[in-house]
């Protein structure tokens, strides 16, 4: 869970959620040890696997509030989602970045792009399909309290029994309102939210400190679902938009990393400093959401728009890319990593249990200029929804 320290140890840990991520195993991969590299695929080699693609099927849940009146400053929005027009955003936003309205198309465009993301950095090995709750374009769950209950207006008194109670009452609330909805069929839920979130909250210029915060999060005590016989224990927890405090941002990059966690991928930053570790080379890494992209028309850089590269120990973790073992004596030529046809990681071992993973990154790896992605694919899906 992205900046949210929390104490293991704790009581409310245990009972409510804990920051971890997921071991489930989506991938069917067989390991000698939790965090050792892959040696196998429900059973076979990974160098014998044809190259099929892995697809996942997420449940994604749109959850919002009771409408504030008046609108309190202490969460972002008014507790319901924002279904401006597109017109009436840019022209009040003075931006075009995560655009209103949100609703079942921009979510679906969310999901496209990070489908996108995944399919590609995973060498074509990992897909996804999604389903989104409720149908109707603009309509969403709405639970019968405000946002704020789930924060200083609740009888919680810690951040963790908060969010805990929110997962509960969203999950719960959707399995009543919607009993058509088989959550067996998924691998992963992710509750899009009304709303801003706690990373990006800048006290010193709004404190919003009822905004949840952004994260995998694992419940201490699944929520039964479909009459008693499944139980949900585990989910994403992301707003509609990250931009608030005079600061624009996208939820891609946020999105991408907690998903990660949802595949089996741990942290990369110092989570008890959140101080970053590898920088921007690591989507796991938190320096990694919030590389920027340049808009000619837009007056600062926007972070969180373009997801950056996984490591080479998350895609190798992961059985996206098996290392190259370099022998010792032996020089050889690295491919740059990024590259469609190629994302090739040389392993040196150290000792019997210690290695260096080495991969080529390139600060211009597709030669063209650097500058506004004019990709109209990537535009109309990942940034305009």
């Amino acid at each position: 869970m992205a900046n949210a320290p929390i104490d293991p140890h704790t009581e409310s840990s245990r009972r409510g959620f804990k920051s971890d991520v997921s071991s489930k195993n989506l991938l069917g991969l067989d390991r000698p040890a939790p965090f050792a590299l892959p040696t196998g695929k429900n059973g076979l080699p990974l160098d014998l696997l044809e190259a099929t693609a892995d697809t996942l099927n997420i449940l994604i849940l749109k959850v919002e509030f009771q409408r504030e009146v008046p609108d309190t400053p202490k969460t972002t929005g008014d507790g319901t989602f924002d279904l401006r027009s597109y017109e009436q955003f840019v022209a009040e936003e003075e931006h075009y970045i995560d655009p209103a309205p949100h609703n079942t198309s921009y979510f679906n465009s969310h999901m496209e792009a990070l489908r996108r993301y995944w399919y590609f950095v995973s060498d074509k090995k990992l897909d996804m399909n999604w389903d989104i709750f409720p149908r109707e374009d603009s309509l969403a769950f709405r639970l019968p309290e405000r946002m704020s209950y789930y924060g200083s207006e609740g009888p919680w008194n810690n951040v963790i029994d908060q969010l805990s109670n929110f997962f509960t009452d969203a999950i719960t609330f959707a399995d009543t309102a919607a009993p058509e909805i088989d959550f067996s069929r998924y691998h992963s839920v992710i509750l899009f939210h009304a709303g801003s979130d706690q990373q990006n909250n800048i006290p010193f210029i709004s404190d919003s400190y009822d905004d949840f915060y952004t994260g995998f999060l694992i419940h201490g005590e699944p929520v039964p679902v479909d009459g008693g016989v499944y139980f949900v224990g585990e989910g994403l927890i992301v707003p509609e938009t990250a931009s608030q405090d005079n600061r624009v941002t996208a939820i891609n990059a946020v999105l991408a990393h907690e998903f990660g966690h949802q595949l089996g991928l741990i942290d990369l930053y110092n989570t008890m400093t959140f101080l970053t570790q590898v920088g921007d080379f690591a989507l796991m890494d938190n320096n990694g959401m919030s590389v920027g992209v340049q808009f000619p028309d837009i007056r600062s850089t926007v972070g969180g728009t373009l997801p950056v590269y996984p490591s080479a120990w998350s895609r190798a973790f992961l059985g996206f890319n098996i290392p190259r073992e370099l022998k010792e004596g032996v020089n050889i030529p690295i491919s740059a990593a990024a590259l469609e046809s190629n994302n090739e990681i040389v392993k040196i071992p150290i000792t019997d249990y210690e290695y260096f993973l080495v991969e080529n990154r390139q600060a211009d790896v597709d030669t063209l200029e650097p500058g506004y992605p004019f990709d109209d694919i990537l535009i109309g899906d990942s940034l305009t929804g």
